[in-house]
């Protein structure tokens, strides 16, 4: 079976940009694309890429528990956005994991900005950025993430 995912989730994958991805489809570099088509005026038409083709540019090994959480991410499922993040920092892969964090923390995924203010403060997978890494954690906190509540209150600052 073939599972096709957005461009965008390619890149974010492949941790490339999504012109990279895009020379790879026409270059024929990845095959099995498929162009879906929207209404005229409303969107776009995009293409969907085979994360099949993909597997050897993604670096992590992928099994069928991983494939369905990376088909749910590519369908906004923002939990599964956030364990696609665990897996690639699970493998080392921490530029990878950040952006996957950031796509999921922006949406507005708690668990994901705790992981991204870790990211920003300790350097792992972005430039160290203490006042990044404490919006993050602050936003995770405001929205009641009891981890990154008792950080603040660890840190000084009350709640």
């Amino acid at each position: 079976m073939r599972h096709l995912i957005s461009t965008q989730t390619a890149a974010l994958l492949t941790g490339k940009a999504m012109r990279t991805v895009q020379h790879w489809v026409a270059d024929g570099g990845v095959k099995n694309v498929t162009v879906e088509r929207r209404r005229a005026g409303i969107e776009r038409d995009r293409s969907l890429v085979s994360l099949e083709d993909l597997s050897s540019r993604i670096p992590m090994a992928l099994n069928p528990e991983r494939i369905e959480t990376i088909m749910q991410a590519n369908a906004g499922d923002l939990d599964a956005m956030l364990q696609v993040g665990l897996e690639f920092f699970g493998e080392q892969e921490l530029k990878i994991a950040a952006e996957w964090f950031h796509l999921a923390a922006k949406k507005g995924q708690v668990d994901a900005m705790e992981w991204l203010s870790i990211c920003y403060l300790n350097g792992l997978g972005c430039a160290e950025d203490p006042a990044e890494g404490l919006q993050w954690l602050s936003k995770a906190a405001a929205l009641g993430h009891p981890v990154a509540r008792v950080k603040l209150q660890a840190m000084g600052f009350a709640l």
